[in-house]
């Protein structure tokens, strides 16, 4: 699908600066700036390694995630809002049912009921 159909022009000019913090953040590592390269070049397995060096900058560093997350969220929320499927759920005999629609690449966690355990 193209990017057009599924984002906004705001959206879609605010992935450029993201890319480039991301580029940023990352060129001082070796390994990563291949991947980063690799990826420019049409190589989807490198999107896996940019996404653990990402992971890993984020874990280390608070203000580049909260940064980052800012800057997703942005985009996200520009997203247009075409989605011509439908869901339709029937449940009977009192039970539960799940209504879930995922993103491609998305992750979708359903649970009938949530624990906490805290330990002390």
């Amino acid at each position: 699908m193209e990017l057009g159909k599924r984002f906004t022009e705001e959206a879609i000019a605010k992935m450029e600066p993201l890319r480039q913090l991301i580029v940023t953040r990352l060129q001082g590592k070796p390994k990563a700036k291949e991947a980063i390269a690799q990826l420019e070049a049409g190589s989807k397995e490198a999107l896996d390694d940019i996404i653990s060096y990402l992971k890993r900058e984020m874990l280390e560093d608070k203000e580049f995630r909260d940064t980052l997350e800012k800057m997703v969220s942005e985009i996200k929320a520009e997203r247009l809002q075409n989605d011509s499927t439908s869901m339709l759920q029937d449940n009977r005999d009192n039970a539960t049912g799940f209504q879930t629609k995922a993103e491609p690449g998305s992750q979708v966690n359903v649970a009938q009921e949530i624990h906490y355990h805290k330990s002390t």
